[in-house]
């Protein structure tokens, strides 16, 4: 049928439209014959060598501008963490306003005069999250204001690098005019939230980074000119022997094979992604709906527990007639301020289920703090043993610290009545240990299994100790003797 309908095009059977297809095809054909004389094999061989080495001159650009592209992410990589390391310290000193105090510039300042890398630096930048210069070595540029794409990306969590050449022709400046640049913006993270507060920006001499760039670019060169010419006798070739057809088709499937080998792999990283969100969501839910629990019940409800004891006694008192004046507007006082505390814990957690003025102080502090607040707020007094703690600690191990000195004794005054309150606080090189006792009855059979987890109506006071240690891999121990006493050991590994 093809060659039917060739030989009609070509004696005209067609009438007009066979004359202009004609027409066309001899245009083309004469065209093409102008610019590639010859026979087939000399067309096409002109024609090859003029694509080939188009290509080759492309392929030649794009693979230098890809090994330009990774020697330049790999020095962003190294500078990136060599500026984490030389920075990261002192942005966690900044103030709430976005700023450093004048000391840590000071500090950072000592620092790049006594680096040996010094002199390959040329310049270094702090930028807050307004897009402002909180500290530079050169202070005129302190307080400018730049909204870059760069700074923006870097905001984001990526590490850009730029490569450049110096234009300033100061001669009081220490580097030249064209002289290689490498720009590099990485960001700098809280330690303690993650978050990204700052971001850095120097740049680097890269005089050695510009001679490797030439010396893999002029390999490149040369590897593109010897590939060229045995892949055109390769194609003259595989011309003669009538198998280009075959090449593309294998060619063809075999790039059909690797696309949907490729869609199938992501298609299952897909499915395996939102399988983890979705169990990682249920996760996440079901931890802070706990933690809510173990707020709710180690703060408000505690205070409230003894504001219903004080308030008992008040009406005891009343009814006794035993309560002077003072002793009322005592008892007045003793009420409101436990009101407020508990306005306070509500608050808290309202805000954020945290204790935010324990995250400046040492983990002494904070349980010599959770010790005043219960003498204050039920009148009874501790005796505390505090020895040699770890100087830092994360926030929410001192949360979890606080709250186990909170509950603990809670129950003392709840079910010892405040009788031989003691707590104790000591550390080595593997865990904290804290630990909470009473001289009172000590606790019964019933209690003892709540803790196990025996019984049916498991309270959330040792409960809630107890998932407050597991969330760090620790332990809680209880003892209590018929004799009398109760004491309570919280074991938390150093992390």
């Amino acid at each position: 049928m093809s060659e039917r309908i060739r030989t009609d095009i070509e004696t005209g059977r067609f009438g007009l439209e066979g004359a202009n297809t004609r027409s066309v095809a001899s245009l083309w054909r004469a065209g093409w014959r102008r610019l590639f004389p010859g026979s087939l094999a000399s067309q096409f061989m002109l024609g090859a060598t003029a694509v080939v080495l188009t290509l080759m001159i492309v392929l030649g650009y794009w693979a230098n501008s890809r090994l330009e592209r990774a020697i330049l992410r790999s020095a962003g990589e190294f500078g990136a963490v060599y500026i984490e390391s030389f920075l990261e310290r002192y942005v966690q000193q900044m103030t709430p306003q976005g700023t450093l105090p004048l000391y840590v510039h000071h500090q950072i300042d000592s620092r790049m005069h006594a680096n040996v890398d010094q002199q390959q630096i040329v310049e270094v930048k702090i930028w807050n999250g307004d897009g402002i210069v909180i500290y530079s070595d050169d202070k005129n540029n302190i307080g400018l204001h730049s909204g870059s794409d760069d700074l923006a990306n870097a905001f984001a969590g990526h590490v850009v690098t730029n490569y450049e050449e110096s234009e300033n022709d100061d001669s009081a400046e220490p580097v030249k005019v064209g002289v290689p640049l490498v720009e590099i913006y990485t960001p700098l993270r809280d330690r303690e939230t993650g978050e990204i507060v700052a971001v850095g920006e120097f740049y680097q001499q890269a005089e050695s980074l510009k001679a490797e760039i030439r010396r893999l670019e002029t390999w490149t060169w040369l590897l593109v000119g010897v590939t060229a010419i045995p892949m055109l006798g390769l194609l003259h070739l595989l011309v003669r022997r009538g198998s280009k057809r075959i090449e593309v088709q294998d060619l063809q499937l075999r790039i059909q094979l690797q696309e949907a080998n490729e869609l199938a792999a992501q298609n299952a990283r897909l499915r395996r992604c939102a399988d983890k969100a979705r169990v990682d969501s249920t996760r996440t839910n079901e931890t802070l709906l706990g933690r809510i629990g173990s707020d709710l019940h180690d703060g408000p409800v505690q205070l409230l527990s003894l504001l219903i004891l004080k308030l008992g006694a008040r009406s005891g008192a009343f009814a006794d007639r035993h309560m002077t004046s003072e002793e009322r507007a005592d008892s007045d006082r003793e009420i409101i301020a436990l009101a407020e505390e508990i306005m306070n814990e509500i608050r808290t957690v309202s805000a954020g289920l945290s204790l935010p003025e324990l995250e400046h102080l040492s983990l002494a502090e904070v349980v010599s703090l959770a010790v005043n607040r219960h003498e204050n707020l039920t009148g009874t007094s501790v005796i505390t043993d505090i020895g040699p703690l770890p100087s830092s600690v994360s926030h929410p191990v001192k949360i979890c610290a606080y709250r186990i000195v909170q509950e603990g004794l809670s129950n003392a005054v709840k079910h010892a009545g405040g009788v031989g309150q003691h707590v104790a606080a000591h550390s080595n090189a593997e865990e904290i240990e804290l630990v909470v006792s009473d001289q009172g009855p000590g606790m019964n059979a019933q209690a003892s299994d709540a803790f196990k987890g025996t019984a049916a109506s498991q309270g959330l006071g040792l409960k809630g100790m107890r998932n407050r240690i597991r969330a760090f891999a620790g332990r809680l121990d209880v003892q209590s003797s018929r004799e009398g006493g109760t004491r309570i050991t919280a074991h938390i590994p150093q992390l």
